[in-house]
């Protein structure tokens, strides 16, 4: 009885650990960031019908790369092909230092951009103006508070339960600008300032309701790296633009 016991025990695990959970998640998360990006920059050509910078470019497809490469290494786990997984993980790190220096590129480059564009110095001005200093913070600190969550998950890429919760926190706070344009969808639906708490709040609860499932209880990768994702929405979208304005 005793191993009988222990072999639906470890039945019940091994199907755990084979669950497309993280697979889906990360399948939500990319569909959450085209959509967002549809109109200026995926369908941009029949929709906003905008010039795009090459700097915005770059930008985008580096930001791509990343939830493309999460869902490619989730779906590398499910199917256990794990020296796969380990051999393009390195490929991570660099792709979140390059989001950092893309984004940061992007917000303190527009002056002088739009300057050698040959936009006259005062319309420049305006511009800038037009778009807000805060929101410039916002998207750094965003994506800083992303490259911190990736880094801690691949310091600890050993813990695997650990790691993956924080690839999957690190990914939601890089997509808080992606959440941010979703009101294009169904406009007025949601007021813009509360959007993205409207949705991050069910992509944590996800999470939760995945550990409870899977450990019966909720991972502490969960509980405090949710509190401090939710911190970051907080400051990022309330206290920054009441600072700086």
């Amino acid at each position: 009885m005793g191993s009988s016991a222990q072999a639906v025990l470890a039945s019940r695990v091994a199907a755990k650990a084979r669950s497309p959970f993280y697979v889906i998640y990360s399948f939500v998360l990319l569909a959450i960031v085209v959509t967002g990006f549809a109109p200026t920059f995926f369908l941009n050509a029949f929709m906003a019908q905008r010039s795009i910078p090459g700097h915005v470019i770059l930008h985008g497809v580096v930001g791509t790369s990343w939830y493309l490469l999460l869902l490619a290494q989730s779906t590398l786990v499910y199917f256990r092909n794990g020296a796969l997984h380990r051999r393009i993980g390195a490929a991570g790190m660099w792709i979140a230092l390059g989001m950092f220096a893309a984004t940061a590129f992007a917000a303190v480059m527009v002056f002088p951009i739009r300057l050698a564009a040959g936009m006259p110095l005062a319309d420049v001005h305006k511009f800038v103006q037009m778009a807000r200093p805060a929101q410039m913070v916002r998207d750094i600190g965003a994506v800083a508070g992303f490259v911190v969550y990736i880094f801690l998950a691949l310091r600890w890429r050993r813990d695997v339960e650990l790691h993956k919760r924080l690839m999957m926190l690190g990914s939601i706070i890089l997509s808080s600008a992606a959440i941010g344009r979703l009101g294009w969808v169904a406009p007025g639906l949601v007021p813009p300032p509360v959007l993205p708490m409207v949705i991050l709040f069910p992509l944590l609860g996800a999470l939760v309701a995945n550990d409870l499932v899977t450990l019966g209880r909720v991972h502490r990768a969960t509980s405090l790296g949710g509190a401090s994702l939710i911190g970051l929405f907080v400051i990022l979208s309330a206290v920054v633009p009441a600072l700086i304005g």
